[in-house]
């Protein structure tokens, strides 16, 4: 069971295209680790998994009851 779903999201800031057309699941008792360059959308990605950012195309599926939390890099 995926503890959340991302369907076909695209991210852009002004030409800086982010994410195009990305599918992603999360499934129950999976890890994750996100690589990547400076730039290259990994906050982006968490922001939208946050709820923070809004996609501006496809969207993000949640679990019923599932509660998304996030410690702060400082």
């Amino acid at each position: 069971m995926a503890l959340f779903t991302i369907d076909e999201v695209s991210l852009a800031f002004g030409e800086q295209t982010i994410l195009k057309a990305a599918d992603f699941s999360l499934e129950t008792g999976e890890r994750v680790c996100l690589i990547g360059r400076n730039g290259a959308g990994k906050t982006s990605l968490l922001k939208l998994i946050t709820g923070e950012l809004e996609p501006d195309h496809g969207e993000i599926q949640f679990t019923a009851g599932i509660q998304i939390s996030q410690l702060d890099q400082a």
